[in-house]
């Protein structure tokens, strides 16, 4: 109740990536994120594209996202965009 729901969103995301990292030593899985960057700012966003470039060196990642700025920050990766 004291946190924020950024805070929280940042919170899930640090423990999704955590956990896909423990389990990536182990098993070669994507690493999916739906939209998880909705209640960040534009440059907690930024910060958690540039982890995910990072990710996407040693494993798959699969991004969804609704939001303009964070699906223009990742054109630069190898990517597929499907726009609606």
């Amino acid at each position: 109740e004291e946190l924020s729901k950024g805070t929280i969103d940042q919170l899930y995301v640090a423990l999704r990536f955590a956990i896909s990292k423990v389990m990536s030593e182990k098993f070669v899985v994507p690493l999916m994120i739906d939209d998880a960057f909705v209640h960040f700012d534009e440059e907690r966003a930024a910060l958690a594209v540039q982890l995910l470039e990072e990710v996407s060196q040693e494993q798959q990642v699969i991004l969804y996202t609704c939001q303009k700025h964070v699906a223009d920050s990742v054109s630069e990766m190898k990517s597929l965009r499907v726009d609606l």
